[in-house]
């Protein structure tokens, strides 16, 4: 049983390993920069197809960055703005 269970901690430890290599870096972003939003989480206008909408849009500027968080401020439109 515990053989079993030293390998099973063994091959999650391989995976995790692995599965790391594979990330990307999170790219710079800085202030004044243009970039694109995703409109997953977007509440968008009332009468448009969710299919029908696009992935991203913009360029929009960013106005504050925290990279250390990745939490950035973009200079919206109006219509997007609530």
């Amino acid at each position: 049983m515990t053989l079993a269970h030293d390998t099973l901690i063994t091959d999650r430890i391989c995976q995790q390993k692995y599965a790391n290599k594979k990330q990307r870096k999170e790219p710079e972003i800085k202030i004044n920069d243009f970039v694109y939003l995703s409109t997953k989480n977007l509440a968008m206008p009332k009468g448009r197809a969710n299919k029908l909408v696009p992935k991203y849009v913009g360029l929009y500027k960013v106005i504050k960055a925290i990279s250390s968080t990745s939490n950035y401020e973009l200079e919206l439109p109006m219509e997007l703005v609530k």
